[in-house]
């Protein structure tokens, strides 16, 4: 007897070559947790369940070169009781819930990237961008004609004291047993401090080839078409492709060379 459970994010954010990369992923898990993915029935109220797999990920950099890139990773999602979530990346709970489980408001963490100069050449000369921490509010609506969430991050681990907020609308296509199509759409605004920690150049760090940036508030809005397969009661599939563009406040940056990215993906997984 199979049952469905509210998913976490992937746990890549930790592990990738921008935070571009990383919001894109975010969005895939956002995608999955409106939508749900399925899981092994528990009989013990306390058991946890969840995905354990790996992926194929190719991408597109926008910072320095623009060739695409091909990394394979692992895909660890993990509920407790359809109310809460883990994954490497970060987490959260649902706080409050409608009695037919359509409607959740909730909080979470997520894990926000930084870089070194070592990480790009085009980072030579520049001070290191800290990674932090994200605090989120949560809240996922569910409908019969799509299912919406919108997130809301501000910086609690202060290194950007920026804040930043998505979007998605999702609604999953049953397509035949065990296969089923989601397509997304949605936006995600960035406040000024934010885009200036990660994308400015201050004016110490400014060369001829790169100028001083201060960054302004942006969004960027995407788009995918995501796909899971059940092959058996322990084994699931799934794949798509997502896609975003990014905002002037991105763009503008001397750092970015680059106003769009595409991450196409396939992966295996476990259902524990």
């Amino acid at each position: 007897m199979l049952k469905i459970f509210n998913a976490g994010f992937f746990c890549l954010t930790l592990m990738l070559v921008h935070s571009v990369f990383a919001d894109s992923l975010t969005d895939l898990g956002e995608v999955y947790t409106a939508e749900s993915v399925p899981g092994k029935t528990e009989t013990a109220p306390s058991a946890f369940h969840g995905l354990l797999g790996a992926g194929l990920f190719n991408f597109e950099k926008i910072i320095g070169d623009n060739n695409r890139k091909t990394a394979v990773l692992p895909i660890i999602i993990m509920t407790y009781q359809d109310w809460a979530y883990w994954s490497i990346g970060g987490g959260g709970v649902w706080l409050l819930q409608s009695e037919d489980r359509r409607l959740k408001l909730g909080v979470g963490l997520k894990v926000h990237r930084g870089y070194t100069e070592e990480d790009d050449t085009v980072y030579a000369g520049m001070n290191t961008r800290k990674r932090s921490l994200d605090g989120s509010v949560n809240a996922l609506w569910k409908t019969d004609i799509v299912n919406s969430s919108l997130h809301y991050y501000h910086d609690i681990g202060k290194a950007s004291n920026g804040d930043s907020a998505t979007l998605k609308f999702s609604h999953a296509y049953e397509l035949s047993q065990g296969l089923k199509l989601i397509p997304s759409v949605g936006a995600e605004w960035f406040s000024a401090n934010e885009i200036d920690y990660y994308y400015g150049v201050t004016p110490a760090e400014s060369t001829s080839l790169r100028p001083v940036y201060i960054g302004q508030t942006t969004v960027n809005y995407s788009a995918g078409l995501n796909t899971t397969y059940l092959a058996d009661r322990t084994w699931l599939l799934m794949g798509g492709v997502h896609y975003a563009r990014l905002g002037n406040g991105i763009t503008d940056s001397p750092l970015v060379s680059r106003s769009n990215t595409l991450l196409v993906y396939f992966g295996t997984t476990w259902i524990f």
